[in-house]
């Protein structure tokens, strides 16, 4: 596995990635009807210390989103016209949030707002990390430095 602290870091990067973008989004009207209602962050482990579940989470990472009835289900998945709302929502947000991919998102079909509702859309790109924690299990010194500059901001 390596070091833990290193796959935290790469995954609160990830989390913080996601939580930007719900948040900056919440200024666009015309997205509000395919994206849930965003109500900040809490802090899992918190949430859940006295429970078994809570060393699944990483620390201050957590979504407070409206709870989205049914089963999440990739964009290729969706019936076809909905998957077509689906891909021009994402497009328009692609153009917003710079350096994200968007391509990997989900969604919930019917939405609570609109016949449909995004979720995971804001994905970092993190190959850089991921690819050297895998060979090497733990960063070096100078991108774990990179990427808690990254994350301070």
């Amino acid at each position: 596995m390596g070091n833990m602290e290193d796959h935290d870091l790469v995954t609160q990067a990830h989390f913080r990635a996601e939580a930007n973008a719900y948040e900056s989004l919440q200024r666009f009207e015309k997205f509000k009807p395919y994206l849930p209602r965003f109500y900040g962050i809490a802090d899992p482990c918190s949430l859940l210390q006295n429970q078994q579940e809570s060393g699944k989470f990483v620390e201050g990472c957590g979504l407070l989103l409206e709870f989205l009835p049914g089963r999440a289900v990739k964009i290729c998945n969706l019936e076809q016209d909905i998957k077509v709302t689906a891909e021009n929502v994402l497009d328009e947000i692609s153009e917003i949030l710079e350096n994200l991919n968007v391509w990997d998102s989900s969604a919930f079909s019917p939405g609570t707002q609109s016949e449909v509702t995004l979720i995971d859309f804001a994905l970092w790109e993190s190959q850089e990390y991921e690819e050297y924690l895998f060979d090497h299990k733990e960063l070096s010194q100078a991108m774990r430095s990179k990427l808690l500059r990254e994350n301070a901001h």
